[in-house]
């Protein structure tokens, strides 16, 4: 799903400003370019946001990717699910559960629902984590060396 940068939750004007001027007009362009950790650092220097921003930026971005996610996004990320990583971490009926008891029945998801958003977590995390670039140069380092 594609929704216009001004969707993410907490990103400012100016951060759309500097986005922009760099052909990121929308959320799946902004998974694109925050990818790697190579990509946000060169991202970073270029648009003088913070690679940890891009990072937060980029995971907000991945979580709409999640078909069926996006009308509860907020809460979700209120109770602490803020990337695909933490989603895959969840226990599907514990996590409908507490999102119940934060919005009501009326507006929560049903657990096969949440079972779905953690099944499409395990099938397209695509944001490189830091920790995981260092275990990739390491394993090329090694792999090279012999």
């Amino acid at each position: 799903m594609m929704l216009p940068l001004e969707r993410l939750r907490g990103i400012s004007e100016d951060e759309c400003r500097r986005l922009r001027a760099l052909a990121v007009l929308h959320t799946n362009q902004l998974i694109h370019v925050t990818t790697l950790v190579a990509d946000r650092k060169k991202l970073s220097e270029r648009t003088d946001i913070p690679e940890e921003r891009l990072l937060a930026l980029g995971r907000q971005a991945a979580l709409i990717e999640v078909s069926g996610l996006e009308r509860h996004r907020r809460v979700v990320m209120r109770l602490g699910v803020t990337s695909l990583k933490d989603l895959r971490q969840q226990d599907p009926a514990a996590f409908q559960l507490r999102i119940l008891e934060a919005v009501g029945q009326a507006q929560a998801p049903s657990v096969s629902e949440v079972q779905y958003w953690v099944s499409q977590a395990h099938q397209i995390d695509v944001l490189e984590e830091p920790d995981e670039e260092q275990r990739r140069l390491a394993a090329l380092k090694t792999f090279r060396s012999r």
